[in-house]
């Protein structure tokens, strides 16, 4: 477990280092790669992508992102972490779905729910794999906005249509 987390705050480091976001030929190429890798290490962990989540029934989307990312916009319909914690069980019954930038924090935040009997992914891809499906996203006014907190300059690999603030 701990050689895991080691080994993903070393690749984020690497990555952060040596990655020029602006310079970057196919960042969708580079968020699903980023994806795939993260979907390996932790295979215990359901994903959902896009398309699952508008199979199902009943769902609530959890943005574990802080709030000053949170501040900027959000994924239509989703609750903070703050928000789900307050009375989660009211949930139990729902296919809770989390997500932040990529899926680093929500996977460790999934790992955390799975014991307690919810029924948890995390969304494939996180607020970038969001913007590469075209999906919008809202400002703290419930406004549509292409405004995006990528968490770093390293992590702004958003399609031109959006602004990655960080």
């Amino acid at each position: 477990m701990m050689t895991r987390i080691i080994s993903l705050i070393l690749f984020c480091t690497l990555l952060s280092s040596c990655l020029d976001p602006g310079k970057a030929k196919n960042p969708a190429k580079i968020v699903e790669s980023m994806t795939l890798a993260m979907t390996k290490k932790n295979s215990s962990i359901p994903y959902s992508t896009f398309e699952d989540v508008k199979e199902m029934q009943t769902y609530i989307l959890v943005d574990v992102r802080e709030d000053y990312e949170r501040a900027v916009s959000t994924i239509p319909g989703s609750i903070s972490k703050k928000e789900f914690e307050q009375d989660k069980k009211k949930y139990i019954q729902h296919n809770v779905i989390v997500y932040c930038t990529i899926g680093v924090r929500s996977t460790e935040y999934a790992k955390t729910l799975l014991p307690e009997g919810f029924i948890i992914s995390v969304l494939r891809g996180g607020v970038l794999g969001w913007a590469h499906a075209g999906k919008s996203f809202i400002d703290k006014d419930g406004k549509e906005t292409n405004k995006v907190h990528v968490y770093s300059e390293a992590w702004n690999l958003l399609p031109e249509s959006y602004e990655g603030i960080f």
